[in-house]
C-alpha cells in the first residue's frame, strides 16, 4: 500500500506464494505468506492484537508471527509474517472450504450476508479503531462466500493501524456499502449498538497486554538490544492507547450513558 511502500533497495514488503507456479510444498504448512515491513507500526504488534480481537468474537483472521528477513545477502531486519488467505486458511476456519474468496464487495448480494456475524464484524472494526478496514474506509478486507450455505463472511485484513485513535467515535456513518446499508436501518442501528455493548470487553487492557508481553519476551531473545528497545517503547505506547480506548468505550457504553441518545457521537443519532 502507499503508506507502507518502500522500494526494493530499502525495506520492501513481500508476498510469497509457494504454490503459484505449480509447487506443492509450502513454508511450514502455509501456501502463501505476507511479510509486512511494519512501516506504519513501530511496535510490530498491531496486526497481532487486531487479529486476536477478531478471533475472540468468532471472526476468522489470519495468524500472525515474525521473521528476520534477508534479501540477496542484505539483512532487512524484523518483519510481521502474516498467513495468506488461501484454501488452507478456509479449511481451518470453515466447515466448507469450497466457496469463493473475494477482494471486493461488488459481486456480493445482500441476501447472502450472515447479518449477525456481519454486525459483529462492523462492531469490532469500530471498537478497535480499524479506520483502514472495510466499514470505515472500504479498504483491507476479504469476503468468503460459502457455496453450500450461500452465505458470506467478511474477514479483516491490513490491521497495522488499529487502536491508533483511542477517542475515535462510535460512528454510524460507514464507507463500506453493506455496512452503510445495514446501519442505515433502525434495526441495524440497534443491532450495532447491542454488539458494541456485548463485545467491547474484548478490548480489556489486561487481556491484550498479556499477549503483548509474551510477544515482547519472544522478540527480546531474537533481536539486537537497540532494535528491541525501540519496539518496547512503541509497545508501551500501544498499551497506553488500548487503555485509553477501553476507558472511552466504558464511558460511552455503560448503561447510564445510554438512557439518552443511542450513541454519544457527533451525529447524535437517536433510536427510531
Amino acid at each position: 500500500s502507499f503508506g507502507s511502500f518502500q522500494p526494493v533497495d530499502q525495506k520492501p514488503s513481500f508476498t510469497l506464494d509457494f504454490t503459484r507456479f505449480g509447487g506443492t510444498i509450502g513454508f511450514r504448512g502455509l501456501q502463501k505468506i505476507h511479510l509486512n515491513n511494519s512501516a506504519e507500526d513501530p511496535s510490530f504488534l498491531n496486526e497481532l492484537v487486531g487479529a486476536d480481537c477478531f478471533r475472540a468474537v468468532g471472526i476468522p483472521a489470519p495468524r500472525i508471527s515474525y521473521a528476520l528477513v534477508e534479501l540477496n545477502g542484505r539483512k532487512l531486519g524484523l518483519y510481521v509474517l502474516k498467513e495468506g488467505f488461501t484454501r488452507d486458511f478456509l479449511r481451518r476456519n470453515f466447515d466448507n472450504a469450497d466457496g469463493t474468496l473475494y477482494e471486493t464487495d461488488r459481486e456480493i448480494q445482500k441476501e447472502h450476508i450472515d447479518l449477525d456475524r456481519f454486525l459483529t464484524f462492523i462492531a469490532m472494526e469500530v471498537l478497535i479503531c480499524h479506520r483502514d478496514g472495510y466499514c470505515l474506509a472500504g479498504n483491507n478486507f476479504r469476503i468468503y462466500l460459502d457455496s453450500a450455505r450461500r452465505q458470506t463472511t467478511f474477514l479483516p485484513a491490513g490491521m497495522d493501524q488499529v487502536f491508533g485513535k483511542p477517542d475515535y467515535p462510535l460512528e454510524l456513518s460507514m464507507t463500506g456499502e453493506f455496512a452503510r446499508t445495514v446501519i442505515s436501518s433502525p434495526a441495524g442501528k440497534l443491532g450495532f449498538l447491542s454488539k458494541l455493548r456485548d463485545l467491547y470487553s474484548v478490548c480489556e487492557p489486561s487481556r491484550l497486554n498479556g499477549q503483548i508481553d509474551s510477544t515482547l519476551a519472544l522478540l527480546k531473545r531474537e533481536l539486537p538490544r537497540r532494535d528491541f528497545g525501540s519496539i518496547k517503547t512503541a509497545a508501551g505506547d500501544l498499551k497506553a492507547r488500548i487503555s485509553r480506548r477501553y476507558q472511552f468505550l466504558e464511558n460511552k457504553l455503560e448503561p447510564a450513558s445510554l438512557e439518552g441518545p443511542v450513541l454519544a457521537t457527533a451525529n447524535n443519532i437517536k433510536p427510531d
